[in-house]
This record gives structure tokens, sequence and C-alpha cells, in this order.
């Protein structure tokens, strides 16, 4: 997904708890969040809090479960940061994670990321 600048008469008001509170023109709505997209309002919220962020892509990687990633550019205070978040399903709970240095070292980094958001696997533990 891609978020449109044409769409002047749309925010994302708040999200969480399943739904998500949504502004078109006049209208307010509260709508279930698309499941099939967990990082497209991580997205958003991340580009309205900063607009000096920049998104680099985002997709799912395939391996033993279905990664849901971001990776952008954000920006501390004391230089740029290169991230990538990451969220998916464990049971019937969402897990949320996230890897970042800083951006002028993300080259060395990058493969080692991609190759953990291909291995993440569910495990059952039932010593716990």
């Amino acid at each position: 997904m891609w978020a449109s600048t044409a769409w002047k008469d749309y925010e994302l008001l708040d999200c969480g708890s399943g739904e998500k509170l949504e502004r078109w023109g006049k209208y307010t709505l509260i709508r279930p969040v698309d499941t099939a997209d967990p990082i497209g309002g991580i997205r958003m919220l991340l580009e309205k809090l900063d607009d000096r962020t920049v998104c680099y892509g985002m997709g799912e990687e395939e391996g033993r479960i279905k990664v849901h990633w971001l990776e952008y550019k954000s920006f501390a205070a004391d230089g740029r940061v290169y991230n990538v978040l990451f969220v998916f399903q464990a049971g019937q709970d969402w897990i949320l994670g996230t890897f970042y240095c800083p951006f002028e070292e993300y080259g060395q980094w990058q493969p080692t990321v991609w190759e953990i958001l291909r291995t993440i696997r569910e495990e059952q533990n039932e010593g716990i």
C-alpha cells in the first residue's frame, strides 16, 4: 500500500485494538483494521509524526511464518537512522519488532536483517 498525498480529505485519526478511526471529508468512520496489511497504518503514522521520514519499501517475507516489514530512514538528534520494522502473527498474537542502526552502517547489516526475517518461526513450548 502506498499513501497518496492527493488525498487531502483523508486522515487516519487513531488505530488500535483491531480498529482504525478515519476521517473522510466530513465523515468519521470506525472500521476494522485490515490484517492483510498490518504495516500500512504504521507507515502513515511514521510519516505523519516526522515528514523527514523516508520509506524505502514495504512487503512480506515468506519463510516459516509470513513477516510483514517496512524499511525506512528516520532522523535522530545526531544523524540519520536506518530502520526495519516488522510484524508477524504467532497464534492469536501479533508481534512487533524493529531493527535500527546508524544509516551509514546499513549496508553491512541489511543482509543479516533479511536473513533473520526469513528464519522467524513459531514454536510451542509446553514447559512455560
